[in-house]
């Protein structure tokens, strides 16, 4: 089986996925049964958000230009880590988990030098 890779901005790409079938392009069927949870890091607010969606490319996206209200205080908003879950309610538990004390502390692990103070 020939595995698509997905890219979601310039330099970031999406793990590979199945070619598509039926007439769906690969980043339908991504979008469909795939769910992401993610960190995004501004610089300028030095502050972290950590959320959920099946559709990564539209949801950074969505928060780069301001449609948000947590993330419409900065437009320096990056993508610094995510996850991929063929399950929505694992998705939702980790995104839950990343929002607790241990779940922060693994973020400052998993992310040490990523969001180094410059």
């Amino acid at each position: 089986m020939r595995l698509m890779v997905v890219e979601i901005a310039p330099g970031l790409v999406l793990a590979p996925v199945a070619p598509a079938t039926h007439g769906e392009s690969g980043r339908e069927m991504l979008e469909d049964y795939m769910y992401y949870v993610y960190i995004l890091y501004s610089v300028k607010l030095s502050k972290k958000y950590i959320g959920r969606t099946n559709n990564l490319r539209r949801r950074v996206h969505d928060h780069i230009k301001g449609k948000t209200s947590f993330t419409s205080s900065a437009k320096d908003w990056k993508l610094v880590y995510y996850e991929v879950f063929q399950s929505k309610r694992d998705a939702t538990a980790e995104e839950l988990f990343l929002k607790t004390g241990k779940g922060r502390e693994r973020l400052k692990y998993l992310l040490k030098h990523t969001l180094l103070k410059p």
